[in-house]
């Protein structure tokens, strides 16, 4: 034969499968060669001591090994061999050629392996990606199997994270030498090994770690890189969550509430076409955590600064005490319109809820200045400070009469006798500062002023009181003026006139009065009267008034009744028919003066019944007749039961007139006839 050479190897495409039962490949060891043969595609690390080589059940010694391949029972495995008994511990590497995933969605390494063997240590198994670092994927520890006859252990590993690569598997054992003469034991064994996709996604096992107040940390097991999450407040509904995409098995989840319970559920994808069923986890995420306000303010005059040294806080507001505030970690104000005392407020808010306060008492001075006023009102005296300026102002008042009053800044005082006072006012602000004002009041006794007065015709005396005030001045009204206490004052015409009366007290104090007057011309005239009817319900008696001045005319009958108003005429009826009566009629002007005029019904004569009236019919469907005894001169008015005046008709001697009521709805209704001598009134029902 000639010499052996090794080619050199293209990648393989995944799917890859190798189950070790080429005879031509997988050679076992065998004399005269003890090393035996692997296919020239894969690496070994090692050939004379502790290495890696194909073959089957009578290629290495007893007491380790499995009793026949996995594939078949009869066929090929590659295994790990001593070459001597005797040897120390060792590891050697078992490398697979090149291998591209890039035709795998998520790709899956599997194999079967069999650790029979006291001398057997471990085995490792690795990953390495062109151009990278080998990774390890599994490390199994010591004997597995206890026979050879015990049955293979199926390995599965998720090769997902190397999607799209070219990689290399490294599966790598290690004897342990320590038990002399055992140490050739130590034959790990691997079979159908298998790069492809997974045939099962399994269900995610899921874990919360590292939770928070707002967050928490999940991890899953399982083969796929690509999950779906979904997670809300716990009891709720699966697809109704906040639903994200997660790779590599694991998401972080923030914006949490504290103190509330959560459900995660996971599901992996491990093809486009297979995935796995939901798993959940359910955490309670830890109470908002506790904050401390710190923190310091400056004060340089009126202006503030304020200094938040809280941890943890979110935000920070500043109450400066003067209804105003500020927002940030650190932040200035300036007083400008309350001063004093302040109590400022320094509150720290995290975002989960926690809040906490601080409280700076501080002292703002402004500008001392006193002004001080007051008003007098006969002995009384009302002070006040108004427009003082200063920081916790306190007054102390001395009122010159032995009185005084202390932190008011508006008193009132009254003094019991009329005199000039000095006033001292002592201020004093909460700064320290100190300020003394002096003024003098002049007091007097209170005066009312008022007059009364006398008329006789247009001429008016008129008294002033009291009678012992000074520079007593009068206006009249009508352009004439008067001094001294009593006056008197006649005018030229009729009129009302604004009376004006001006004093002054011995403080010189003006005081002034004034009042209305009126003139009038004296009411004059008379009255006549006609009786006009008698019958079983009495005598009706017409009285005409003529004046001139009078605006008001007061009739009282004789009979213990009376009528006022402003109309000159009247008509009165008395239940007794008599002419006993005597009738007084008062003629009252705008001014009120009265003229009495008197009369008795006994001065009527004959004359009085000259002329009849007859109404019909009456009830009536329509036309009222009116008949008179006599021909009339006079005026006719129909008014309704609410005294509203319907018809108005003008008749000139005239012994008869006919009025419609046709238009005019059922009720009752009063005719009133009246002439230069009489005046009548019917009552009319219209049906």
């Amino acid at each position: 034969d000639g010499p052996r050479f090794r080619t050199n190897c293209t990648f393989y495409t995944a799917p890859f499968v190798e189950q070790f039962s080429s005879s031509t490949t997988w050679v076992g060891p065998a004399w005269p060669d003890q090393n035996g043969e692997i296919d020239d595609c894969w690496n070994r690390s090692d050939t004379l001591d502790y290495f890696w080589t194909g073959g089957g059940t009578t290629a290495h010694y007893f007491g380790t090994g499995p009793s026949g391949d996995h594939t078949s029972g009869s066929g090929g495995y590659a295994f790990a061999r001593s070459a001597t008994p005797f040897s120390n511990t060792a590891d050697t590497e078992f490398r697979t050629p090149l291998i591209d995933l890039d035709t795998l969605q998520s790709p899956e390494l599997t194999f079967w392996y069999h650790m029979y063997g006291a001398a057997i240590d471990k085995l490792r198994i690795y990953i390495k990606a062109s151009g990278q670092p080998a990774a390890l994927l599994k490390t199994i520890n010591g004997q597995q199997q206890t026979s050879s006859n015990a049955s293979w252990t199926k390995e599965t590993l998720s090769l997902s994270a190397y999607e799209n690569d070219t990689v290399q598997i490294i599966f790598k054992a290690w004897r342990d030498g320590t038990g002399s003469f055992t140490a050739y034991q130590a034959a790990t064994s691997i079979d159908d090994i298998k790069i492809d996709e997974p045939t099962t996604c399994p269900i995610p096992n899921i874990s919360a770690n590292n939770v928070t107040f707002n967050g928490a940390d999940i991890t899953w097991s399982g083969t796929a890189n690509s999950s779906a999450l979904e997670y809300d407040i716990q009891g709720f509904t699966l697809g109704t969550g906040t639903r994200v995409a997660a790779a590599n098995r694991a998401y972080s989840i923030g914006s949490l509430q504290p103190s509330t319970t959560y459900t995660v559920w996971v599901q992996d994808t491990c093809t486009s076409s297979l995935v796995s069923l939901w798993d959940s986890v359910s955490f309670t995420t830890l109470p908002c955590p506790p904050i401390s306000a710190t923190g310091t303010v400056t004060l340089n005059g009126t202006a503030i600064t304020g200094t938040s040294s809280t941890t943890a806080a979110d935000s920070t507001v500043w109450f400066w005490g003067d209804t105003t505030q500020d927002t940030g970690s650190t932040a200035q104000h300036t007083y400008s319109t309350i001063f004093g005392s302040m109590n400022v407020y320094q509150v720290v808010y995290s975002s989960c809820g926690s809040v906490d306060s601080l409280l700076h008492a501080i002292t703002v001075c402004d500008t001392m200045s006193i002004v001080a006023a007051n008003v007098i009102n006969g002995l009384t005296v009302d002070f006040n400070t108004i427009g003082s300026q200063g920081t916790g102002l306190i007054f102390d008042w001395s009122y010159g009469d032995g009185g005084g009053a202390t932190a008011n800044s508006a008193p009132s005082h009254t003094y019991t006798s009329s005199g000039t006072y000095i006033i001292t006012l002592t201020a004093s602000s909460l700064c320290g500062d100190t300020i003394v004002l002096y003024d003098t009041v002049e007091v007097c006794t209170p005066v009312t002023l008022m007059f009364t007065e006398s008329a006789s015709g247009s001429t008016f005396n008129f008294t002033a009181t009291p009678a012992n005030l000074t520079n007593y001045n009068w206006d009249f009204g009508d352009g004439s003026t008067g001094s001294g206490l009593t006056v008197s004052n006649t005018y030229s015409t009729n009129g009302t006139f604004t009376v004006v009366l001006t004093a002054t007290d011995s403080c010189g104090t003006e005081h002034t009065y004034s009042k209305d007057v009126a003139t009038c011309d004296p009411p004059l005239g008379n009255f006549n009267f006609n009786i006009v009817s008698t019958s079983s319900n009495g005598m009706t008696v017409n009285f005409f008034a003529s004046s001139t001045g009078a605006t008001q005319f007061h009739w009282y009958w004789g009979d213990g009744t009376n009528d006022q108003g402003s109309s000159p005429n009247a008509q009165h009826t008395y239940g007794v028919i008599s002419l006993q009566y005597t009738v007084r009629l008062l003629l009252i002007n705008d001014c009120g003066d009265t003229t009495v005029i008197t009369r008795s019904l006994t001065e009527v004569g004959m004359n009085e019944y000259s002329t009849a009236l007859d109404v019909y019919p009456n009830p009536t469907l329509g036309y009222v007749q009116l008949e008179f005894s006599a021909a009339v001169t006079g005026e006719i008015e129909l008014y309704n039961a609410a005294g509203l005046k319907l018809a108005h008709e003008t008749v000139t001697e005239a012994n008869d007139f006919k009025l419609d009521l046709h238009s005019l709805p059922a009720g009752s209704y009063e005719i009133r006839i009246s002439t230069d001598e009489q005046l009548w009134r019917r009552r009319i029902l219209k049906l």
